[in-house]
């Protein structure tokens, strides 16, 4: 069978080599990337063309990008989930994706859609856009409740609420118990009839 490697386009080893004679712009080893990027690294891998320079995709990853499969495929994941639009937002806002998640049905073609109208997706617009996201995620992220202060517990009601555990869960012990059980059980109880005399408690 022959390598596919050896199948080689001359137009698509042409286009090969320009893309990665470019990659020094490839932004996705600094954890973002364009959408163009993403956009041609599906188009890569869909068409196998990276069979031309490297024996695998996780190879083509590694060696020529420099970054693993698994990074470039989650990016590849966010293009097809999210769409290109992220992948600007990603770059001009810094949003992160969870963040992107919660506005995106007020992202569209035409910009961030914000108090009426789109912001073009466009670095001019970098402050508007962040206003906007920071907006939105205000908006579809409920504000979480302030933790009421911790009312500190009467000690004495505290003891009296684990001993009234205790007593529930001794009597809800089996009568199978084992001698050792026993013997500790009893040590136990034992101790406790002490401490409870010396607060003047006295067992019926």
């Amino acid at each position: 069978m022959k390598d596919p490697r050896q199948k080689e386009d001359p137009s698509s080893a042409v286009e090969l080599g320009r893309w990665m004679g470019r990659r020094e712009a490839f932004a996705l080893i600094a954890g973002r990337c364009s959408a163009a990027e993403a956009q041609s690294l599906r188009r890569l891998k869909d068409s196998r063309e990276y069979l031309l320079v490297s024996r695998s995709w996780g190879e083509f990853c590694t060696t020529h990008l420099g970054i693993s499969r698994r990074h470039v495929d989650r990016m590849l994941g966010y293009l097809t989930e999210l769409g290109p639009e992220y992948f600007v937002m990603a770059q001009i806002t810094h949003v992160t994706v969870d963040e992107y998640r919660a506005i995106a049905p007020h992202v569209t073609q035409e910009g961030l859609q914000w108090e009426g109208a789109p912001i073009a997706l466009i670095p001019e617009n970098s402050a508007q856009l962040a206003e906007g996201v920071k907006g939105l995620l205000s908006q579809e992220r409920p504000v979480k409740p302030k933790a009421q202060p911790r009312v500190e517990e009467d000690p004495t009601t505290a003891l009296l609420q684990r001993v009234k555990a205790s007593l529930e869960a001794l009597r809800a012990l089996p009568a199978t118990l084992s001698y050792d059980q026993k013997n500790a059980l009893a040590q136990y109880l034992s101790d406790m009839r002490q401490e409870t005399a010396r607060l003047g408690l006295v067992w019926r």
